[in-house]
């Protein structure tokens, strides 16, 4: 089960533990340690150079700023037997400004920025050549502190309570589903008022199936760590194309235009329907921090929503900046009579255009929910 896997550690033998631990400490008395032979690895990876000279003195590296903030941005040259005619900064690849002489500082208006993690470049200057190149890294989270919503049931639907949802979508009246585990994992039309499954394809035993989402006539199922995508005739169910990724599959959905992609991180994947090639990213913030385990995800109305893995409420997502804009909490909306051992988390979002109707439902649920969301007082 993911719920199982995705926070368990791998077991080991206790046997191994100590022969592995045992052989450590034979390594380390007998050779230097590999941080002792090659110095000590700064901490973000991604960092690819170090200058001799030049210096961030402000921001720290990871240094947090919200979104609209001023932020002072200013490195040192240490090197008197050159003289630095200029000293040009970039983020993520475009400039944001210059400066020719000490104190090498500039201000940088955050307000248009997206959040998250952003890489500032200085390069220095010495008779129009580069000479010097160092980088830091910030951490921008929202301005906006997300609005509270709750809900409202209108219908309720029975569901199938084998099904361990990961993706859900209705159209035109009909849901279809994708639903997970290693060898239950399957893709399901289903009417939905009365639960009964119209149609299903069943994945391999050894594919742990997740999110899915409806792109003209084709239907696409991503899988957990197999990291394949499956495409289907809509109609047919038949799968006539099959797709690679790097990272864990997750969630999905469209905006009509591109796919959608969670892997369970703060980060969503903009992939390319065509071919599944990644064509951007977006960082997931709101206004104390990221939003980590970002799983089902569905596109209504012009944002994204997305259920947070193991938690009782969906995040409502500003595609353009990765901002936050509210958070909705359905705790308490399946009844506790429902609830046993084999109930799992929320998970499953599904918007039916044009009537506009909202579904929810969880894994292995007895019940899908019509929902209205209504804000907080």
């Amino acid at each position: 089960m993911k719920f199982i896997t995705r926070f368990q550690k791998k077991s080991t033998t206790i046997f191994c533990s100590v022969a592995m631990c045992f052989m450590i400490l034979i390594s380390c008395n007998n050779e230097k340690t590999e941080q002792e032979k090659n110095g000590d690895k700064n901490s973000n990876e991604n960092i690819e150079s170090k200058s001799t000279f030049l210096t961030f003195n402000t921001p720290e590296n990871n240094e947090k700023y919200r979104i609209g903030e001023n932020i002072p941005i200013a490195v040192s040259y240490n090197n008197k037997a050159a003289t630095i005619d200029s000293i040009v900064f970039s983020m993520n690849g475009k400039n944001i400004g210059t400066t020719n002489k000490p104190p090498f500082e500039i201000r940088l208006n955050s307000a248009k920025a997206a959040v998250g993690q952003q890489k500032i470049i200085a390069t220095a200057f010495s008779k129009k050549e580069k000479i010097e190149v160092t980088e830091t890294y910030i951490l921008l989270l929202s301005d906006i502190k997300p609005k509270d919503y709750t809900f409202k049931i209108i219908k309720t639907y029975n569901h199938d309570i084998s099904a361990y949802t990961q993706g859900l979508v209705i159209e035109k009246g009909v849901m279809y589903e994708g639903t997970g585990e290693m060898g239950a994992s399957s893709l399901r039309k289903v009417k939905y008022e009365t639960g009964e499954v119209l149609k299903s394809v069943s994945l391999a035993n050894d594919i742990f199936g997740e999110g899915i989402t409806i792109f003209g006539n084709k239907i696409y199922q991503i899988t957990w760590k197999s990291n394949e995508c499956f495409v289907y005739d809509k109609t047919t169910f038949k799968q006539i194309n099959k797709f690679n990724y790097s990272t864990e599959g997750w969630g999905i959905t469209t905006d009509g235009k591109q796919l959608i992609m969670s892997d369970g991180s703060a980060r969503l994947y903009y992939m390319n329907p065509e071919n599944f090639a990644q064509t951007a990213t977006l960082d997931v913030y709101d206004y104390d921090g990221e939003i980590l385990y970002l799983n089902e995800l569905e596109y209504i109305k012009g944002e994204i929503w997305a259920n947070v893995y193991q938690e009782d409420y969906i995040v409502r997502i500003e595609p353009e900046t990765g901002k936050v804009l509210g958070k909705i909490d359905l705790t308490g909306i399946l009844d506790k009579k429902f609830i046993t051992n084999k109930i799992d988390v929320l998970n499953g979002i599904a918007y039916e255009v044009p009537t506009g109707k909202i579904f929810v439902t969880g894994k292995w649920w007895p019940k899908l929910f019509e929902i209205v969301v209504v804000e907080k007082k």
